[in-house]
């Protein structure tokens, strides 16, 4: 988990930053490559999902797609034209898509009965990502001053791609899991993992994280711009966005507990109204304090629902659907909500641009407030049951 949130800590937070200012690419651009990381989303899956622990244990499936992963982000850092980076960025994100659907499958095997508790192992993924942060921009960035640090973004890349191999070198000491029982016929789309995604309560849970992930989408695209727009350098910016990183490590120590004692539901309830404070406070602009006080609890509402969901579902699955259930549900999650909301949030920035180019953040981050507003609504009168299994 440390290595794993290291490696996409390590270039998430600028990427939109770099293709927008240094490599030059529109909002509609920007997008259409980042929506290619939910494009992998989309056909990975798909394919781990069948040969995962049927073919290739799960472990070995993960350490072979962070090499290859590797190889393909040293080969995006050295793109500049728009075809060539969003095609090796494509490829990239077929192979490393399905790290996290993976790594969690993985885990959950050994957590049978214990669930709740995949905060502990999930928060070493959380320091992951704030080491990055300050290490990258404190150690490299800051080498040479603000100009030598706008020409060192590439360098982030060209990390990522270092710790992937890292981590798939290590991944194949991971331990390995139980035998499965499977009993699909060999079919494509394994029948225990589609059995449980059409129960009621997961399709739901699928629907609410859709619209989330969608939403989402205006962070990861548009926080890197905003913070350089109202004054932050190149070499502070990762390290203030990985202040949201801080109280998520202790929101992994207390979900355990809150699960247990409120539930799915309202943990999840708590994340989505977290969230909306977030873009509430861009939206705003101002006061400073304000608005880094918004990107603090982006740790906070991460862990209440995406970390709150991955359990949640888990509670659904056996030894023989838990790695199709999890790489599913990523297709239609992040590969189907991260494309449309990649997309949307390249059309919105251009549009909030106007002819002058200066992107209108106000109104910017007005559009997922709003969503959110809508997303509250939804939780409340139709995300019903999330809550039990959890408990079991």
């Amino acid at each position: 988990m440390f290595l794993l949130f290291f490696t996409s800590g390590a270039f998430t937070p600028v990427l939109s930053l770099y293709l927008k200012d240094t490599l030059h690419f529109t909002g509609i651009q920007v997008g259409m490559v980042l929506s290619a990381t939910a494009i992998g989303s989309l056909a990975a899956p798909l394919v781990t999902a069948y040969i995962a622990d049927r073919w290739i244990k799960a472990e070995h499936l993960f350490a072979l797609s962070q090499l290859v992963s590797g190889a393909l982000m040293l080969a995006f850092s050295a793109q500049r034209s728009f075809l060539p980076v969003i095609t090796c960025f494509f490829f990239y994100t077929v192979f490393s898509a399905p790290s996290f659907a993976l790594a969690n499958a993985v885990i959950f095997h050994h957590f049978t009965g214990t669930r709740h508790k995949f905060g502990t192992i999930r928060v070493w993924g959380t320091i992951g990502w704030i080491a990055v942060a300050w290490i990258f921009s404190y150690l490299w960035l800051r080498q040479g001053g603000t100009g030598i640090a706008h020409s060192r973004l590439p360098d982030a890349l060209k990390l990522a791609a270092y710790t992937s191999f890292a981590l798939g070198i290590y991944a194949f000491t991971l331990p390995a899991n139980r035998p499965l029982d499977r009993n699909d016929g060999g079919k494509f789309l394994p029948s225990n993992s589609l059995r449980v995604l059409k129960t009621p309560a997961v399709l739901q849970l699928c629907i609410f994280m859709l619209l989330v992930s969608f939403i989402d989408r205006f962070y990861y695209f548009g926080t890197a711009p905003f913070l350089r727009s109202i004054g932050f350098s190149d070499n502070n910016i990762m390290p203030v966005m990985s202040l949201g990183q801080v109280p998520e490590v202790f929101a992994m120590g207390i979900l355990s507990w809150m699960l247990l004692r409120f539930g799915s539901r309202r943990v999840i309830l708590l994340g989505l109204a977290l969230l909306s404070f977030r873009y509430a406070t861009a939206a705003l602009g101002s006061p400073l304090w304000f608005v880094i006080a918004g990107l603090v609890v982006h740790g906070l509402s991460y862990t209440f629902i995406y970390t709150s969901a991955s359990i949640y579902l888990d509670g659904f699955c056996d030894g023989a659907s838990r790695t199709g259930v999890h790489q599913l549900f990523t297709l239609i999650t992040s590969g189907t909500g991260n494309f449309a909301g990649s997309i949307f949030c390249g059309y919105i920035m251009d549009l909030c641009s106007g002819n002058s180019g200066v992107v209108n953040y106000h109104l910017f981050w007005s559009v997922p407030a709003v969503g959110l507003s809508l997303m509250l609504v939804f939780l409340l009168f139709f995300f019903k049951n999330a809550s039990g299994p959890v408990h079991k």
